[in-house]
């Protein structure tokens, strides 16, 4: 049967939860019927909402179709959801795409915690190309359908904004192609252009100067957490919270040893220790550092070991105190947040292909004079405390840090205080709802403070 609108709101749930009451060989059954059912190449194994978009492109009118539907805020730049971007932007116009930006309603299910998104999409035009796609930025998301419908009224009129209720930005359909949604990673637009110019005008990427070890969740698959060494244990930094890691060079907080029956894979384990880390998540409400090194070499919790793939003229050390500065730069923190899993818009993830994926000026193009002076400065200031994210606008280490990276990089120093005032109003940062018209103060680092 064909229908002109479809509206669904399909389960996200990833497959390990799904079908728990059966026994493996019917849910493999189960996830097999499912592939033939709908492409392949839509169907995620790791979820089952590509397999609803897929299933309502069959059924809705070729000519005039309609699809509203919910997806998980991570399809908007996750791995999972890209053949769902895709197949959106190669069957569909895609209308609208509305993200909540409130801090207290991140989603629009009743009974989740998790970020979501909505699609509004229509068929697309037999001849040239579809319209730009609306991404419509929510600061506030209404809790009932009389506010639903007001709220809706001022953005097809095009006064949300004025009222306080929600931005609007629109994606080219280059962008759409290419599946690139990542205009919806910030609420503040000046924030996504930013980064993507970042994106291209570096370069180059984390992954293409280091390799990233995917230990962390090794560990805690593996190891068992102890406080104390003890013969035979490994030393593990573990926490990721501004009471552990409020500096760029820190110590390993913990130590873990192998549990019963995982001591080869322990082992394994265990000679993959290193100092520059990765965080594989961040509380941007409370975390300080995008990047540390630890005095000693050790494993990572919440964190993934980096290790230069090659040392080059400038040797590992420094390249790893160099790519250490830039990424806790206010323009290295733009850079790693338009690349995180919004799941949870203040608790990002990041997954390794993201972590390589990282921004990262070449190292091995720099000067020796470039290098030595970026080296400095984290000697300078490595073992300071820094404030946490929502306040790195006042961060007397944050405004050094921003000063040398801007120096050396060649970016426009004012435009990069900009950018660090805007990051601290991201609702995802400040937990506050976002005000346009509200800038964080000034601030000028006093240089009897720091160096």
């Amino acid at each position: 049967d064909s229908f002109d609108v479809a509206i669904m709101n399909p389960p996200f749930t990833v497959n390990y939860k799904r079908h728990h009451q059966f026994d493996d060989e019917v849910k493999t059954a189960l996830q097999d019927r499912e592939s033939e059912l709908v492409p392949k190449s839509v169907v995620d194994r790791s979820g089952n909402s590509g397999a609803f978009v897929a299933l309502a492109d069959k059924h809705v009118d070729e000519d005039k179709g309609l699809l509203g539907f919910v997806l998980p805020a991570a399809s908007v730049n996750g791995p999972s959801g890209f053949q769902i971007r895709k197949r959106l932007a190669e069957r569909f116009h895609i209308k609208y795409l509305v993200a909540s930006y409130d801090p207290d309603r991140i989603y629009f299910s009743g009974n989740t915690d998790i970020g979501e998104i909505l699609v509004i999409a229509s068929r697309k035009p037999v001849f040239g190309e579809p319209p730009p796609t609306q991404a419509v930025k929510l600061i506030w998301n209404p809790e009932t359908s009389t506010s639903a419908v007001a709220t809706a009224d001022y953005i097809l009129r095009g006064t949300a904004d004025e009222h306080d209720r929600a931005l609007t930005e629109s994606i080219p359909f280059s962008d759409i192609k290419r599946g690139d949604w990542r205009a919806l990673q910030f609420v503040d637009k000046v924030l996504y252009h930013a980064a993507a110019d970042l994106c291209r005008e570096w370069g180059a990427t984390v992954g293409d100067q280091f390799e990233v070890k995917g230990v962390g969740r090794v560990v805690r698959k593996f190891g068992e957490r102890m406080k104390d060494e003890v013969p035979g244990a490994a030393p593990v930094l573990w926490e990721h919270d501004a009471n552990h890691c409020n500096k760029l060079s820190v110590s390993a907080d913990s130590w873990v040893l192998p549990k019963t029956g995982q001591e080869a894979a322990f082992n394994r384990m265990s000679r993959r220790v290193h100092r520059m880390k990765l965080p594989d998540r961040l509380s941007l409400t409370s975390s300080c550092v995008t990047a540390v090194l630890t005095d000693e070499p050790s494993l990572g919790s919440a964190w993934q070991n980096v290790v230069p793939t090659s040392s080059g003229t400038h040797g590992a050390s420094d390249m790893e105190k160099v790519a250490v500065t830039i990424l806790n730069s206010t323009l290295g923190k733009l850079a790693i947040l338009v690349g995180r899993n919004n799941r949870k818009p203040s608790y990002p993830t990041f997954s390794i292909k993201a972590q390589r994926s990282i921004p990262l000026p070449s190292i091995a193009e720099m000067t020796a004079e470039q290098v030595q002076t970026l080296v400095d400065v984290f000697d300078e200031v490595a073992l300071i405390e820094r404030k946490p994210f929502p306040e790195a606008h006042t961060c007397e280490v944050q405004i050094r840090i921003d000063e040398v990276v801007c120096d050396v990089l060649g970016f426009d120093l004012e435009r990069c205080e900009d950018l660090r005032n805007r990051l601290a109003r991201e609702p995802m940062i400040s937990n506050k709802p976002y005000r346009r018209r509200t800038l964080p103060p000034r601030v000028q680092r006093q240089p009897d403070m720091i160096g």
